[in-house]
């Protein structure tokens, strides 16, 4: 949300002054390109299309096998949907387990093998697998997608990581990140932390591992092992990833060592506004100087799984309020709700996050959300539900981009007080606006990263230069414990040897000494 018309001017002026130096060169030749995100909400998908319009754009062709509605009507991508139901996020009834991850958890326990036993038997995507050494190159969505794997082996494999960078993986690679500044998809602290805190997230960092990889992966094993019982585990497989493109940016968040093979293409599907619609044109200039909050919480959550006690107090709440309210809620209609508040079952986000008159933007927290607040300049109050939401609420709070709200603090008092706070404490607007300019500033688009790096690893059938040796170390060897133990028994030896030539010089010398006395 920007208050000055020169600075738009400027950053406008550099950003076609960006385009213009950093265009790309034609491709030498077209490329196959496999997607896959058999397990991914739409917000996931939102991250991939941009890519795939965009090598589609280059005459590659592009075949992508998903969980949910077409989205594209490029000629160049070629959309596949396993319509395995219990795999589409938006079937979850998050309203039985609001706040929490039991909805999830119980998700990952029950329908997360049906679908890698299920996906194999859907026949166009059986056709697709026996095809598979057609395709140059097979980008995978990295989060809950392991079973999608099969399709990667002895072909390049890329991660792409809407959520980021995560810990497990990035160790995978070689790239172990220190807990001692980093954080997990589920915590977020102030750097530098405290002694409790580093000890927190140390144990966030153990049990993010522990609870996946030991408790759902080998589930998710024993069902492609016995479809599949030549191929390597999935796990061999993924330690063969040729590169990781990760939906982050240290720009807005913390900033880590990466290795080559890891690279940020943090807002991907953050754009420059589009006009609005005349109606809602009309009603955000309507508001007049109190302005607008805008009101979403993303693809997966919708209104009608709001818990009814929640639902009375955003009511209560907007009915209280001066400014106007946009409001993304799939149901017609909301009982009592007042007259400054508009509902619709689909909006416009980032058109409407530009609008200057937009003062807040109340987000359950999602990444592309958050994202895409902060690209447009627009102060963030978070209520997050499950996965990483409470992570990017507590950083949105730790970075002064807005506020974080938890459920159990939830009230109409309180829920006022922090709208009011951000909307008349200059200070979140402020912050949130410069970090939104060093968040565009970049010699290149983040789309046009992700492009240049994707035809990188076709051209170098692999890239296995970007491969770091750490990748083939155990935890043993990564660390020196071996080495270190080593130098340990030294030590202890030297020791020893010096205490025995102490003692037996010692006694010669009292030996000597004993009988100079006699």
């Amino acid at each position: 949300m920007w208050h000055s018309f020169s600075t738009l001017t400027v950053l406008l002026l550099h950003g076609l002054f960006s385009i213009c130096l950093c265009e790309l060169p034609p491709p030498d030749k077209s490329y196959k390109i496999l997607m896959l995100l058999p397990l991914s909400s739409r917000s996931h998908e939102n991250v991939f299309l941009p890519l795939a319009k965009a090598l589609a754009d280059r005459r590659h062709e592009v075949t992508m096998i998903k969980n949910s509605d077409m989205n594209s009507r490029h000629p160049r991508i070629h959309e596949i949907r396993h319509n395995l139901d219990y795999a589409d996020p938006s079937k979850l009834n998050l309203g039985e387990a609001w706040g929490t991850m039991d909805v999830i958890l119980k998700f990952f326990d029950e329908d997360f093998p049906k679908l890698a036993r299920d996906l194999y038997k859907v026949p166009k995507v059986a056709q697709i697998f026996k095809r598979r050494q057609e395709f140059d190159v097979v980008i995978i969505d990295h989060l809950f997608n392991e079973m999608a794997f099969p399709f990667a082996h002895e072909r390049p494999l890329i991660l792409l990581s809407p959520a980021g960078l995560e810990s497990s993986t990035s160790g995978l690679l070689g790239n172990v990140l220190n807990p001692s500044y980093t954080f997990t998809h589920q915590a977020f602290f102030r750097n530098p932390m405290t002694f409790v805190e580093r000890l927190r997230n140390l144990v966030a960092h153990f049990i993010q591992y522990t609870m996946y990889n030991i408790n759902v992966l080998p589930k998710i094993q024993a069902e492609i092992s016995e479809q599949f019982p030549d191929l390597p585990s999935l796990m061999d497989i993924k330690k063969n990833v040729s590169l990781t493109l990760l939906n982050s940016d240290h720009t807005y968040d913390t900033s880590v060592p990466l290795l080559p093979s890891q690279v940020e293409i943090g807002g991907i599907q953050c754009r420059p506004a589009k006009p609005l619609p005349k109606d809602l044109s009309a009603w955000i200039e309507g508001s007049g100087n109190e302005g607008v909050i805008y009101f979403s919480f993303g693809s997966v959550a919708r209104g009608s799984n709001i818990p009814q006690k929640y639902l009375d107090i955003f009511v209560a709440a907007f009915a209280q309020i001066p400014q106007r309210v946009i409001w993304k809620f799939e149901n017609e209609t909301l009982p009592g709700i007042s007259e400054n508040v508009l509902l619709r079952k689909w909006l416009p986000q980032q058109d409407i996050l530009a609008q200057e008159k937009v003062k807040v933007f109340i987000t359950h927290g999602g990444m592309m959300s958050t994202q895409e607040g902060i690209y447009h300049g627009t102060p963030l109050l978070a209520l997050p539900i499950f996965g990483d939401q409470p992570r990017n609420c507590d950083m949105i709070s730790a970075k002064g981009y807005g506020l974080c709200l938890r459920w159990e603090d939830f009230t109409v008092d309180v829920f006022v007080s922090k709208l009011k706070e951000i909307i008349e404490d200059k200070r979140y607007s402020q912050r949130v606006a410069a970090t939104s300019l060093v968040f565009r500033d970049k010699k290149d688009s983040p789309v046009d990263r992700a492009v240049w790096w994707t035809e990188y690893v076709i051209r170098h059938q692999g890239a296995p230069s970007l491969e770091c040796p750490g990748r083939h170390l155990s935890w043993t060897e990564f660390l020196l414990i071996d080495v270190i133990f080593l130098l340990h028994v030294v030590v202890f030896v030297v020791v020893w040897l010096l205490l025995k030539c102490k003692r037996g010089v010692g006694s010669i010398l009292w030996s000597a000494s004993k009988k100079k006395n006699e």
